[in-house]
C-alpha cells in the first residue's frame, strides 16, 4: 500500500480502538503497512474490530492479514486438460507398451540366467 492508504489504515484504527498510541509506535506501524496490501488490511481492520476490545498487536494484524489473502488466493491453478486420445489409439500405444516391457523381460532373464 502506499503511504497515504498506510495513513487511512491508521486514521481508521485510531477511530476504532481511540487509544493513546506514542508517535514512535505509529511511525512503526506506518512503515510496516506499507509492506501489505491495502484492500486486504482494511478488511483485517474490520475483521479485528468485530473481536478485538484494544488496540491490536501488529502481529494480530499480520495473522489477519494472512489469513485473508490465503482466503483469496487459489491454492493451485488447474490447467487446461489436455485433448483426449481416441479408445483405439490408446489401446495402440498399451499394446506397443507392453510389447517393449515383455521384450525387455525377456532380455534381462537371458542375461541372469547361467
Amino acid at each position: 500500500m502506499t503511504p497515504d492508504e498506510a495513513k487511512h489504515a491508521l486514521l481508521a484504527m485510531s477511530q476504532a480502538w481511540p487509544t493513546k498510541i506514542s508517535d514512535p509506535t505509529l511511525h512503526l506501524w506506518n512503515n510496516r503497512l506499507t509492506r501489505l496490501d491495502f484492500a486486504q488490511t482494511i478488511k483485517a481492520i474490520d475483521q479485528l474490530m468485530d473481536t478485538s476490545k484494544f488496540w491490536p498487536a501488529w502481529s494480530e494484524l499480520k495473522e489477519t492479514v494472512d489469513a485473508i489473502k490465503r482466503a483469496e488466493t487459489p491454492m493451485y491453478e488447474l490447467e487446461a486438460a489436455p485433448d483426449r486420445v481416441a479408445k483405439d489409439r490408446a489401446l495402440g500405444f498399451i499394446a506397443e507398451a507392453r510389447l517393449k516391457l515383455s521384450a525387455s523381460d525377456a532380455s534381462d532373464r537371458t542375461q541372469t540366467d547361467f
